[in-house]
């Protein structure tokens, strides 16, 4: 014998009821423990299912929300009348708001909600704002790292210009008397203190020719031009 219109039209309502994605539902006693809920409630609360289950529903509420529940789920006459706003706090302290029925029983009462209108378009805005905001933070991270390596580089530059300058300085060699001091410029040699003001060159050392001649005497040397 096929089964009467109605329960089979509650038990297809009931099915579409816990597999909706829109639409947040819920069954709880009368004192406000949750019997069961639908996945959509319990995604929307950051919960499995079966954690909800057991839990008081007031809980779930902001104080002033769970106090107008508890008025309405006692309230005479089975269902109480229009949809009302109720604000919940998932389970990371977030909260959303749904707008609500709720039908009311002896010992029971069946909650359903969805989205108020344009709440969607407001996740979606706060999405996309979140996702703005993160590649903000990622984009100054870089931008720091940029700015460390070229300092970086710039401080290698600097370091290599300075080998350069030694390296270059290296080549220049500077004859010195061993005697007197005088340094040979060109052709003419000249005190070291102003040719080094002058010029700041690395230095080697030999003999000026009147120098020369007196180290020839004092060790009884003929010759010698290649001393100078």
């Amino acid at each position: 014998m096929p089964e009467p219109i109605d329960h089979a039209a509650s038990s297809f309502l009931a099915q579409f009821l816990m597999e909706a994605r829109t639409v947040h539902c819920l069954a709880a006693a009368a004192d406000g423990t949750i019997r069961d809920c639908n996945a959509a409630m319990a995604a929307a609360l950051k919960a499995a299912p079966e954690e909800l289950e057991g839990r008081p529903i007031w809980g779930l509420l902001t104080e002033a929300d769970a106090a107008s529940l508890r008025q309405r789920a006692h309230s005479p006459g089975g269902e109480a009348a229009g949809k009302f706003l109720l604000n919940f706090v998932d389970a990371g302290h977030s909260p959303f708001t749904l707008e609500c029925r709720c039908q009311v029983r002896a010992d029971s009462f069946l909650l359903l909600g969805e989205p108020p209108d344009g709440q969607g378009f407001q996740e979606e805005w706060l999405h996309l704002n979140n996702q703005l905001a993160v590649l903000g933070r990622e984009n100054a991270r870089r931008g720091k790292e940029l700015e460390k390596v070229k300092a970086g580089l710039e401080q290698a530059l600097r370091d290599l210009q300075g080998s350069y300058w030694h390296l270059k300085k290296l080549q220049e060699v500077l004859p010195i008397c061993m005697d007197c001091g005088r340094v040979k410029a060109g052709t003419e040699w000249e005190g070291v203190a102003q040719y080094l003001k002058e010029h700041a060159l690395f230095l080697s050392h030999g003999y000026c020719p009147d120098c020369l001649a007196k180290a020839m005497a004092k060790w009884g040397i003929e010759g010698g031009e290649g001393l100078q």
